[in-house]
């Protein structure tokens, strides 16, 4: 999914983490070929580091190592808070609209007129 996830448009149905790790079993294998060699190390980031891992288990023998970062560790513990995270921070951008100095009325919303972030000093709160 990675980069591309939001410009391929919705998954179609039969895209699942057995498919995503045969495409990556494929892209091992060719990578094995082109490299000369008989094993290589797979790093996975986040959510791929859940897919990495599906496939270490499944095919161990195309793998010297499997290097996790940003390991998910349960997504079910995770979902709440980052949908809190992300909330947080549109109410934060709604707030920055509002605290703008150069602002300008548009009905009841008021937009700045400079980015977001030229209205927040080091980041962590309003300029004054």
């Amino acid at each position: 999914m990675g980069k591309t996830y939001g410009k391929s448009g919705p998954l179609a149905v039969d895209v699942t983490i057995d498919r995503m790790a045969q495409d990556g079993f494929e892209l091992s294998e060719f990578l094995r070929a082109h490299l000369h060699q008989q094993k290589i190390i797979l790093l996975g980031l986040s959510w791929g580091s859940v897919l990495g891992v599906h496939m270490v288990k499944m095919r161990p023998e195309l793998f010297y190592a499997y290097v996790g970062t940003g390991q998910m560790v349960s997504e079910a513990a995770a979902e709440p808070l980052n949908y809190a995270s992300v909330l947080q921070k549109a109410r934060d951008t709604a707030a920055m609209r509002k605290l703008s100095p150069n602002s300008k009325r548009s009905g009841r919303l008021r937009i700045a007129r400079k980015p977001i972030s030229a209205c927040i000093g080091n980041g962590l709160a309003p300029m004054k």
